[in-house]
């Protein structure tokens, strides 16, 4: 919901005479179930394309409650599992995938992917030091850095995870259309978000522990 705020914000703010209607968030979901242990995510993967009208932004609870509705929904029905068999009877076609992949269609306005906790994998299965980074061989890891891949037409891609008690937040923008100071003002319009959300959250708490 935060994303697509901070989108709208950003598109108001570079172009208020050619206002919006509709923003897309392309989200890749993991669609591994018990019959895939053992395989990584990335080769299970399906995308759920969430669109909204700029309509409902009007009502920012509404908004996020149908969000998590729908995410709910595609994953406990793996309706987005389709579009992998799909893919699988497009292979029989020769050439096809190839015909498609080159042609530069969008059909979202940015890529937001959410790791989750990229340490998870090694808590258990590896050493680690005193401070608790985990050591593979003779290296050390105490930090984990990600972008999401930017598909064709897309021109950002918002990445999540968190390590710890930090969220980490990065954006991978394409180059020809934002210059390095765009590129962080739309970060920092994101961030800015997550930071104000946050701390709204910290201080009801702290007022219903309070009373």
């Amino acid at each position: 919901r935060e994303l697509f705020f901070a989108l709208r914000d950003w598109n108001r703010q570079q172009a208020p005479q050619r206002p919006l209607r509709r923003l897309s968030q392309m989200i890749p979901l993991n669609m591994r179930n018990l019959n895939h242990d053992g395989i990584p995510a990335t080769n299970v993967l399906a995308g759920w394309c969430c669109n909204r009208d700029l309509r409902e932004f009007e009502d920012p609870e509404q908004l996020l409650q149908s969000i998590h509705d729908e995410g709910v929904f595609l994953r406990s029905s793996r309706l987005p599992a389709l579009i992998v068999l799909a893919l699988e009877l497009l292979h029989h076609v020769p050439g096809l995938i190839g015909w498609l992949i080159k042609r530069p269609r969008s059909v979202s306005t940015v890529v937001f992917s959410n790791v989750g906790d990229p340490w998870r994998v090694v808590w258990n299965d590896w050493p680690t030091t005193a401070d608790d980074y985990p050591i593979f061989g003779n290296i050390t890891v105490r930090e984990v850095n990600s972008a999401s891949p930017l598909q064709s037409g897309n021109q950002a891609g918002f990445t999540v995870w968190h390590i710890g008690d930090a969220l980490r937040v990065a954006m991978r923008c394409n180059p020809q259309i934002f210059s390095l100071e765009d590129a962080n003002e739309l970060l920092d319009m994101f961030v800015a978000r997550i930071v104000a959300l946050a701390e709204g959250h910290t201080a009801e708490r702290r007022s219903q522990a309070a009373a």
